[in-house]
Formats: structure tokens, sequence, C-alpha cells
């Protein structure tokens, strides 16, 4: 990813202000390079990311402000609940369930204050608690295994918003959206 344009800092400096609600974002994707778009058409196409950390946030947001999901495989620890398929959610629940205690249950001294383990936990305890989940904590693994288990409960997206959001950039127009302040 390139440097940072020097008017994200001043932009930065607005959203600051207490009675920021929001900025419209253009993002020109003939200014990308050849590898760059490449990367970007193929998450949209697969609804998953293998690419770096700046590419796949990139990604990520993007398609959060047109109202969709990409999964970062990569360095992603979680599956947004809208991103399973709803037929496989009990699934996905079910398997997720398991690892999880399996992995509790091998909890000692060494790695009792382990981030990862905290994460998995409170997820654990939520779910138990019979909680609304938002997601759901990804197992470690390889990447190549991590894409192949996230493809098989990804949501299918034909004709949907990252479908069309590739063809614009494939047709070069310019790509508008309004990022609303949290």
């Amino acid at each position: 990813m390139t440097a940072r344009n020097s008017a994200a800092y001043d932009i930065a400096d607005i959203t600051r202000d207490q009675g920021f609600t929001g900025a419209t974002v253009h993002i020109h994707p003939t200014k990308w390079t050849s590898r760059r778009r490449n990367i970007i058409l193929r998450a949209l196409r697969d609804g998953l990311s293998t690419a770096g950390y700046d590419t796949s946030r990139f990604i990520e947001q993007l398609t959060r402000a047109y109202g969709s999901t990409v999964i970062n495989a990569a360095q992603g620890n979680n599956i947004p609940l809208d991103a399973v398929r709803d037929d496989k959610r009990e699934a996905m629940l079910a398997y997720t369930a398991a690892w999880v205690k399996i992995k509790l249950s091998k909890v000692n001294d060494s790695n009792r204050w382990d981030y990862d383990i905290y994460l998995i936990s409170r997820w654990m305890e939520s779910m138990e608690a019979g909680n609304i989940l938002t997601s759901f904590p990804l197992p470690k693994m390889a990447p190549q295994d991590r894409v192949a288990f996230i493809k098989e409960y990804l949501k299918d997206d034909e004709d949907s918003i990252r479908t069309q959001l590739a063809d614009k950039i494939e047709a070069g127009e310019e790509l508008t959206s309004f990022v609303e302040a949290a």
C-alpha cells in the first residue's frame, strides 16, 4: 500500500470534532496498480481476502461501506454471522463450540492469560448464556485450510453488492461511499 495521502491527516483531524457526522469518500480504481486491482477483484468474487493486513483491511472496509462483507482469511480471527449461510449456521455453531471446548480444556498455567484464550472463552460464555452472537471465532490453521474452511460456510454472492462493486471496478467507475461517524 502506498504512503498515506497527506489530506488523510487533515481529514483525521476534522473527524475528531464532536460535530462530525460523516464523510463522502471517492476512490478511483483506475489509479490502482493492476496487481492491487486483481487482488481486490479476487477478494470481491471469492468473498474472502488472503492479502496482507493493509490490503485486506481496505477491502473489508470498502465492502462494509457498500453494505456487504469480505472475510479476511489471512489474519481475521472471526467470521461475522451475516457472512455465514443460513443453512450452515447451526453446523458452524456446533463446530465452533466443539473446537473451543477442546482448546479450553487444554488451558494450563503457561497459556492461561493468552489473549486468544481470553477471546474464545468470552465467546463461549456468551454462547452458553444465550446471548445473540454476531461472529464466530476461527480455529488456528494453515492459510489454505482456513480459506477452504471459510468457503464451506460463506454465503453465495450471485448478483449481490460485491458483484456489483467488482463490476464497477472492472469498468473503471469512481467508487463513492458515505462513511458515517461511529
